[in-house]
This record gives structure tokens, sequence and C-alpha cells, in this order.
């Protein structure tokens, strides 16, 4: 990915983040829910994106398709697994 793309990308995810952030932490229950509902299901869809198949490696992302578990996986495993 171009790094300039990539910079504007991180900087708008992030700044989505800070925003949900942001509404948790306030009165604002009905627009808290819909960023959640957004966030909740981005990450259904990324994780579907990296699911294994019957050989243990992803069909959509080259990166997974090398031995040992998914990046996103990883990542996901280490944020909602307690």
């Amino acid at each position: 990915m171009d790094e300039i793309l990539f910079r504007a990308l991180d900087e708008r995810v992030r700044g989505h983040l800070d925003e949900v952030d942001r509404l948790a932490a306030t009165t604002h229950p009905a627009r808290t829910a819909v960023e959640l509902h957004r966030l909740t299901t981005a990450w259904r869809t990324l994780l579907d994106l990296h699911t294994p198949t019957a050989t243990r490696r992803t069909n959509r992302c080259p990166v997974c398709r090398t031995p040992g578990m998914c990046p996103v996986w990883k990542v996901a495993t280490a944020i909602f697994v307690p």
C-alpha cells in the first residue's frame, strides 16, 4: 500500500476509534450504540476475511498463506480473549 494512502487510512481509523472512546465516556447512548455496532461489524468482517480454510490458510489474504497464526487473529485474540 502506498505510504501516503496508508497514513491517511491510519489517521481516519484511529480518529474513528478515538471518537468511539469519547462517545463511550459521554451520555450519548444512541450514537454510542450505533458506533459500537459499526465496530463489531467491521471486526467480524475482518475476521471472516482471515478465517482459515481446511488447509489452515486463508483464501483471501496472501500474508496469511504462511505457516503460523494469522496476524489479524493474533491481534483479535490479544484484544478479545481474556
